[in-house]
């Protein structure tokens, strides 16, 4: 019996290794944008393991199927490199198994995403080109030794030889992971110490899984996690409540300054600096001059976008491409603050406003049940829109983008008419697509582009033209909003905050970096996160404040300005004028401070922003923030909170 595979089945593995290995290549170049170094090593010998599982399958099979499988799985996985690449490029993070159960509810953003497209994303699909190829051609090399497809077992019992060999390939390339910790430490630096074998076990972060095993098997790791949460674990339970301990909040100079008075919050959609602009956002800036401008706040984009940066917000918590929506899942969870909350004790009323239905996301659940707000008022309540979002889900359509101006105009009476008062606006006219498609922008179109010719203004991208269109909804939505303020005697009783929610990812990225050379994305594409943040009162003299923080701490900072009741050791931000370290915490595990950044998807590359801290401290930190996020995902998947404190109030089920 000859157990030695024969030329043919030595081909075809071939082929199929340097068909992986080449996607993981351009990959790892077109995406990650890193070289070539040993943590290469691993991607090979994992491609070399799959490609071994791959030629073990195929064969068992006759060859007409065979054919007919060789070209499904060569198109679906290069439809699979192909499309992550693109979709890293529009959002700056990958998708996950659990993100793309909800795909579908996205297919009318799809054609938006391709503005990130480039030829060089074609190369992707050559290997499934010489398929084509081979299929089309094979028949020149029909029982000959090149005959790729004439190499099924003779019996099954041959199949058990190629099977062991490709199981004992796997199992010694995962057994050859690291359990080093990452970084230039020793034992002694820290107890907090992961190394690539955790990385590999847990995927915390997806661009070093890609970076040090390969996109293949970064998808095989995300499958084996999604949505298998961390059971209750009395250790775990004991370092979170050590956690807790160290997270003391102080009062400070700002604590309670804007205490009694009225808060109105509003979340803009993709606001950037570029629309700071006096002739095309005159209210915003008018306001700006009466504002604590903070110049360094930081939006970072995690897997659902706005949803996740509002639970970010109103939690405390950062959010996980574990499950499909976290606004969802943990929503049912208890939390010892969120914004509402702290105001409801204080006996304000609390309402939220939101000009767009939960076709996306099912924020009158959210909003009402888990952040607890007095009353919730979307675009059906506002007679903003009419048609259902489930028959919009039906013909696969999005409902149409809605006035914030119109939002505004009709809630704005009924807040103010509150003695005592927080009202949260989530805006969405600021929202992508920027073109013709985006119906307030085509209607605000023709206002900007005669301020650009008044103005003799150099000609700008078309895409921007018509998010500046949008955004002009949103400054005359401000102006009403101060003029109302006026008219019924609250502007001096009523603090306004507006945050940015995430940077505008329907433009493209050299398009803002043109528009905003200052966030300086040639340091580390991770400034792109850098958005615009600002708290306005009329008696306040401007002022800038540099120090860096991010959206959660929005939560524990606006506590401490209006003197809040809140548990700030039960949250992972920090108020932004307290003594303590701000760090920005990004979906894929890197780490920027005002001193130094760590990115993980340049292979933990260490940008020194001075001479405070060194490389050495740096990797030192990075593993505790890992420690940190993980408690954060312990303390959402077991409900900690519910778990701990039976007497925490619990919305009545509907």
């Amino acid at each position: 019996m000859k157990l030695l595979p024969n030329k043919n089945t030595i081909l075809l593995f071939a082929f199929v290794f340097i068909s992986i290995l080449y996607l993981e290549t351009v990959f790892r170049i077109l995406a990650l944008g890193v070289p070539i170094d040993w943590t290469y090593l691993h991607v090979v010998a994992f491609s070399l393991t799959y490609s071994a599982f791959i030629v073990f399958g195929l064969r068992l099979f006759k060859p007409r199927m065979f054919k007919i499988l060789l070209g499904v799985s060569f198109a679906l996985l290069v439809t699979f490199y192909f499309s992550q690449n693109v979709y890293y490029e529009a959002l700056g993070n990958f998708y996950t198994f659990a993100v793309a159960a909800d795909a579908g509810r996205g297919l009318p953003f799809i054609d938006h995403l391709f503005i990130h497209f480039s030829l060089w994303h074609l190369s992707y699909y050559l290997p499934f080109i010489c398929v084509i190829a081979l299929l089309k051609w094979h028949r020149k090399f029909k029982d000959s030794t090149f005959d790729i497809f004439a190499t099924r077992y003779k019996n099954y019992y041959l199949a058990a030889i190629p099977l062991v060999f490709a199981w004992s390939l796997g199992f010694l390339t995962v057994q050859s992971i690291s359990t080093a910790p990452f970084g230039d430490i020793d034992e002694e630096d820290t107890v907090y110490q992961y190394t690539a074998q955790d990385l590999y076990e847990t995927n915390f972060s997806p661009e070093l899984t890609i970076n040090r095993f390969g996109l293949f098997t970064y998808a095989r790791v995300d499958y084996r996690v999604a949505n298998d949460f961390m059971e209750v674990n009395e250790e775990i339970d004991a370092w979170v409540e050590r956690y807790f301990e160290r997270r003391e909040h102080e009062s400070n100079d700002m604590t309670g300054i804007f205490e009694d008075k009225n808060l109105i919050m509003i979340t803009a959609e993709s606001l950037d600096f570029m629309s700071m602009d006096p002739s095309l956002m005159p209210n915003l800036m008018e306001m700006q001059e009466s504002s604590m401008v903070f110049e360094n706040y930081y939006a970072p984009l995690y897997s659902r976008n706005t949803a996740d940066t509002e639970f970010m917000m109103h939690t405390g918590f950062f959010p996980t491409s574990r499950t499909t929506l976290s606004m969802t899942t943990f929503g049912q969870n208890r939390f010892m603050n969120t914004i509402p909350k702290g105001f409801n004790d204080l006996d304000y009323d609390t309402f939220s406003y939101h000009n767009y239905s939960d076709f996306y996301y099912p924020r009158t659940q959210f909003y009402l049940e888990t952040l607890m707000f007095d009353a919730f008022q979307d675009a059906y309540d506002m007679g903003l829109l009419e048609i259902s979002h489930e028959l919009y889900e039906l013909d696969q359509q999005r409902p149409p983008w809605l006035s914030d101006k119109e939002m505004v105009e009709n809630t704005i009476d009924d807040l103010l008419e509150n003695e005592r008062f927080f009202g949260y606006y989530l805006s969405v006219t600021g929202h992508l697509p920027y073109d013709s498609s985006h119906e307030i922008a085509e209607r605000n179109l023709p206002i900007i582009e005669e301020i650009f010719e008044a103005e003799a203004r150099e000609p700008i991208p078309e895409s921007l033209m018509y998010y500046h269109a949008a955004y002009y909804e949103f400054d005359m939505a401000l102006g009403v909003l101060l003029d109302k303020l006026e008219a019924y005697d609250q502007a001096d009783d009523t603090v306004v905050i507006i945050v940015s929610d995430h940077y505008p990812y329907g433009l493209e990225r050299d398009t803002i970096h043109d528009a905003v050379p200052e966030k300086n994305i040639d340091e580390s594409r991770l400034n792109i996160h850098n958005v615009p943040m600002m708290i306005y009162h009329p008696d306040l003299e401007g002022t800038t404040h540099e120090n860096i923080f991010s959206s959660i701490d929005i939560m524990p900072t606006i506590g401490n300005l209006f003197n809040l009741d809140l548990d700030y050791e039960y949250m992972m931000g920090r108020d932004y004028f307290a003594d303590d370290y701000n760090v920005v915490r990004f979906q894929d595990s890197s780490i920027m401070t005002k001193d130094y950044i760590i990115e993980a998807g340049q292979n933990l590359k260490v940008t020194l922003r001075n001479d405070r801290f060194t490389e050495r401290d740096v990797h030192k930190h990075y593993n505790e923030y890992i420690h940190y996020y993980q408690l954060n995902l312990y303390i959402l998947e077991t409900d900690y909170f519910h778990r701990k404190y039976a007497d925490f109030p619990i919305p009545e089920e509907d």
